[in-house]
């Protein structure tokens, strides 16, 4: 962790002011909250020493092209230096980090807020459709990350089921083997598009709207955006959605009928959507479990395993063929 010393000298020298700074939690990168005195809030992100140049400005230019709906939406925005620049390269602890600020975005993470109303969840939906939609047009040099939080690389992630026992390993690499050998293929013909790849529960933000109701508003952190298949979007949202639901499908009908009254789905993306929703929750637990193999004593790993386990356990039980008439239903489709 750099040292609170070195990140006010950063924040003075390349923004030129002054904060009071608190750690966040960060899986590879060092990053603070900064509190002005005016009370206005940022986030100083000192990536780590092999991040690539190319990687943050993938996002600050997505960030960037989001601008047009952030009236509509609670979205990051990016803080330029004193020079005008987006970023820079800092000298920390004499190795070269890259090192952005970004506008803090206020609310309560999805995560930690209950209940899950059919209002809120109806605005998840209706909030990733207007960032797909406005990521539809959005390219870069660096959009094909190939990653393995990709959907399309999920296979890569049966070589970590070996940290599973029981019945869990044995379902993981059956959803795994699964998409091996049937869901990837079907994944090649469908519309692609730059996508976040990453709204999970701890990355989406709740607020209240004029009328009270507690809505979905906001997302942050693009450090996973890239290009893939965009039904891998509303898979990865309803693969932490549907955690801790006894009703999975009714859960992911109402986020799509807010995400496809903004973004209209077609027949083949709700065909695989299923089987991507059980991917997802798959690689979830395979790669946390690796990382808890290796970090026992790593709280965001090891509370992350057992909801997504029984959900994939519910999910498995369920029918595939009931679970896609019920989506082309919701969205208007033929069954």
């Amino acid at each position: 962790m750099v040292s609170i010393d070195t990140v006010r000298q950063i924040l003075k020298d390349l923004f030129n002011f002054d904060a009071e700074l608190n750690p966040l939690y960060g899986e590879l990168d060092d990053n603070f909250l900064a509190t002005a005195g005016s009370g206005e809030k940022s986030i100083l992100k000192i990536m780590h020493d092999d991040c690539k140049e190319q990687h943050v400005d993938l996002q600050c230019q997505a960030i960037a092209h989001l601008a047009s709906i952030s009236n509509q939406l609670n979205l990051p925005r990016v803080i330029t230096t004193e020079a005008g620049q987006p970023y820079s390269i800092v000298s920390v602890d004499g190795v070269d980090r890259l090192v952005w600020l970004l506008r803090y975005c206020p609310g309560t993470l999805l995560a930690e807020f209950t209940p899950h109303t059919d209002v809120m969840i109806r605005s998840f939906g209706h909030t990733i459709g207007l960032i797909d939609v406005r990521l539809k047009s959005f390219t870069h040099s660096a959009m094909r990350q190939g990653h393995q939080w990709e959907l399309t690389r999920a296979t890569a992630s049966r070589s970590l089921v070996k940290n599973l026992t029981g019945n869990v390993a044995r379902q993981v690499d059956s959803v795994l083997q699964h998409f091996e050998n049937i869901t990837a293929k079907k994944l090649e013909h469908l519309r692609h598009s730059v996508i976040h790849n990453d709204a999970n529960d701890y990355n989406v933000l709740v607020n209240f709207s004029k009328n009270g109701d507690a809505i979905v508003d906001g997302l942050f952190d693009f450090g996973d955006i890239t290009y893939q298949p965009t039904i891998c979007e509303v898979a990865i949202a309803l693969a932490y959605l549907v955690l801790n639901k006894d009703d999975p499908f009714t859960v992911c009908a109402r986020f799509l009928e807010g995400y496809n009254e903004i973004n209209p789905l077609r027949g083949d993306e709700l065909s695989v959507l299923y089987d991507l929703i059980m991917t997802r929750i798959s690689v979830s637990i395979a790669i946390a479990s690796a990382r808890r193999r290796n970090n026992p004593s790593a709280l965001y790993n090891n509370s992350s395993i057992d909801p997504a386990v029984d959900a994939l356990s519910l999910l498995a039980n369920q029918s595939p063929r009931m679970a896609e008439c019920l989506f082309r239903q919701t969205c208007s489709l033929d069954t």
